[in-house]
């Protein structure tokens, strides 16, 4: 943080509001991660920023049940 930047990694989901308890049920589901509601209260996220969590159980998942769609191209790159 000398220079003032700082580099993080990290996984986000986000969904409407209504979809509150399929995002609360990824962290029984995973063991990692936190619900936030936004500031609107339109929409949660679902967000894991540690590391080992995403290398040990988030990106096992996905590489397991594949993304179909655009977003596979956010996944692979």
């Amino acid at each position: 943080m000398k220079l003032g930047y700082r580099v993080g990694i990290g996984f986000q989901l986000t969904q409407h509001v209504r979809d509150k308890q399929l995002l609360t049920l990824f962290e029984t589901y995973f063991g990692c991660g936190k619900y936030y509601l936004s500031k609107d209260r339109r929409h949660g996220d679902y967000i894991v920023s540690d590391i080992f969590k995403l290398t040990k159980k988030i990106i096992p998942f996905f590489r397991k049940y594949k993304i179909i769609g655009i977003k596979e191209l956010d996944f692979i790159s």
